[in-house]
């Protein structure tokens, strides 16, 4: 408990005395305040997870504090401290926020226990807290500029507040799972479980008891009774990513739960009864699938009642920038560099690429060039990579695309020659290109040429 401070804010020191004794047995680090004023600034200066705060106090009273704590200090966990005689304005400290109360004149046990919920609390805070700020961040990558990714995630809002079924439909590295993480976080669902399944991952004789468990001495090896994700995610939310990889026996056991909200386990025969809400993703054509007989047609209908079709990233190149500076960011708050821009010439290799990989391949290329820049800008030749994959994917393809900056690039290099074969003779060079002598100097100083 050394990481763990707690403020004990009371105006008896004999009670500061036996509360700090007690909590610095138990390794707690500890603060004391004898007013509210005095709990007020000593928060504010050392941000403890806990404050025991006493309800009787001069100066500001420990509802004053509270209040002031819930309008400005909200991530403070206040366990109060009463007299017996004061449950009544206890209760309603916890109204008002307070996460629960002692009595002064309680034994250990029950102090230290209200003490060990409350840092559960503060913790199970801090994460879900963390994975707010984690989704905030997600959702501008997927979002990005353009208004289809923007009606995109306006659908995933309205569809969020539905119990329905999602089929995600993209291409790999296209965001898929940042997505169906968003629906469940914008959903009823958002503090329960969220279950993630990877079907290609998971070998076909393992599949059922992955996903719906199974019971001791179901097959070789199973020793004791598993719970399958299905049961799990009970309440929450189950996400089956690359579900066109399922076999067709696994489908029809997934129809069923589907269908009746319930399963069995392996082995077993209990029916088990799971309220869930099912999000799976693809980057299959199922209806090609459901043609060729590789995908069951009802499943495919029970999963498709919203589909949401993700655009690869060549399609919506505008939102390039945008992922780009999140990823720069990202990547230098991980490796601790500085680097606060990216050249236009990087950005010009960047738009030229089709990104087979889409999001995930761009964050790659971020990332290792973030690793390898000497700098605090991302050039052309952290890029290299890239730039090669360009030139093996279109060996015709011109080095500059832009008419203007193509032809730009023509005269300069024309000029060039010229010269250098007449030995810079510039009266000469003029007469072999068939324009006037000022007209070529006026050209050069057009061109940023000696």
């Amino acid at each position: 408990m050394e990481n763990i401070k707690v403020l004990i804010a009371d105006d008896e020191s004999s009670i500061r005395l036996l509360l700090k004794d007690l909590l610095v047995s138990q390794g707690y680090r500890t603060i004391e305040a004898k007013d509210g004023k005095e709990t007020i600034e000593l928060a504010e200066k050392h941000n403890p997870q806990i404050v025991l705060l006493d309800l009787q106090m001069p100066k500001f009273s420990g509802i004053e504090v509270l209040k002031y704590f819930k309008e400005n200090l909200s991530d403070i966990v206040v366990i109060v401290v009463t007299a017996f005689g004061n449950i009544e304005t206890a209760v309603e400290a916890m109204r008002l926020g307070a996460f629960d109360y002692i009595v002064k004149s309680e034994e250990t046990d029950r102090i230290l226990s209200v003490l060990k919920h409350a840092i559960e609390q503060k913790q199970l805070y801090d994460v879900n807290k963390m994975l707010m700020e984690q989704v905030d961040s997600e959702h501008q990558m997927v979002i990005g500029n353009t208004p289809e990714m923007k009606s995109i995630m306006d659908m995933c809002k309205k569809i969020a507040q539905q119990d329905v079924t999602v089929l995600i439909h993209g291409e790999s590295g296209t965001g898929k799972q940042l997505i169906a993480w968003a629906i469940h976080k914008m959903s009823p669902r958002q503090n329960k479980p969220y279950v993630h399944v990877n079907c290609a991952t998971i070998s076909e004789t393992l599949i059922e008891s992955d996903l719906f468990g199974h019971e001791k001495g179901a097959f070789t090896g199973a020793i004791k009774q598993k719970k399958g994700r299905f049961e799990i995610a009970d309440g929450g939310t189950i996400f089956l990513d690359e579900i066109g990889e399922l076999s067709l026996g696994t489908q029809a056991k997934l129809l069923e739960a589907i269908e009746y909200k319930s399963f069995q386990r392996l082995g077993g025969l209990e029916h088990i009864k799971s309220d869930i809400r099912i999000i799976a993703a693809t980057n299959r054509n199922l209806e090609n699938e459901v043609d060729t007989g590789k995908f069951r047609n009802d499943l495919y209908f029970r999963l498709n009642a919203f589909k949401i079709v993700l655009p690869p990233l060549r399609q919506r190149k505008e939102d390039i920038p945008i992922l780009v500076d999140f990823f720069i960011k990202k990547h230098c708050a991980k490796t601790k560099k500085n680097i606060n821009k990216i050249s236009d010439k990087s950005m010009d290799i960047l738009f030229k690429y089709n990104w087979p990989g889409n999001i995930r391949e761009l964050e790659n290329a971020i990332e290792r060039a973030i690793v390898l820049a000497p700098g605090n800008e991302i050039t052309p030749d952290l890029l290299d990579q890239i730039a090669k994959k360009i030139l093996d994917d279109n060996p015709d393809a011109p080095e500059e695309m832009e008419l203007s900056k193509a032809l730009t690039k023509f005269k300069r290099n024309h000029i060039n020659k010229i010269l250098k074969l007449v030995g810079n003779n510039q009266t000469k060079a003029a007469e072999l290109m068939k324009i006037q002598r000022t007209y070529l100097n006026k050209l050069m100083r057009e061109l940023n040429m000696r």
